[in-house]
């Protein structure tokens, strides 16, 4: 008899999958760093070909100042960065050109969105919110939704995760 996988790891896959397309790395645990001493790095392993490699991504101290002002001019050539990943915690900053669009997915946990520039549609709950600068959307945990991006854009995805 086979048994059917729990919900939890079919959500995990998904947000997986949402991740890669977003350019976000495969999560994992803090480790120091011998090239900037005290800075926490999470060592990320890219499964985006077809041999594996190894990459740093540098995370918040406590305590430390994060930019999260608009890109402006630099969205062209940024890419969607973690800029906090906690045990319970994690804020990404997305940065999307407009037309792309994050096909409906659910959170392992509570969210929040808000805009820094640019505009996107965010469709949850039934209803599709157009989300422009300085504009936040709650959803709780799990609720299905998805994201297309009206006009270039940038803004926070803040991700309260449950305990292990």
């Amino acid at each position: 008899m086979k048994l059917a996988r729990p919900a939890t790891d079919i959500l995990q896959e998904k947000f997986a999958t949402v991740r890669k397309e977003l350019g976000v790395g495969c999560r994992s645990g803090p480790v120091e760093t011998a090239s900037v001493p005290g800075r926490r790095e999470a060592k990320l392993t890219s499964t985006f070909s077809t041999r594996s490699r190894t990459m740093a991504i540098p995370h918040a101290l406590p305590g430390e100042v994060i930019d999260v002002r608009p890109l402006g001019a630099a969205r062209a050539t940024a890419k969607t960065s973690t800029l906090l990943k906690t045990e319970r915690v994690e804020i990404i900053r997305l940065v999307m050109a407009a037309g792309k669009v994050l096909t409906e997915h659910k959170a392992p946990g509570e969210i929040t969105v808000h805009c820094l520039e640019g505009k996107i549609a965010f469709t949850a709950l039934g209803q599709t919110h157009e989300l422009t600068a300085g504009q936040l959307l709650f959803l709780p945990t799990r609720e299905p939704h998805s994201v297309v991006c009206v006009e270039d854009a940038s803004f926070l995805l803040t991700i309260l995760l449950p305990l292990p």
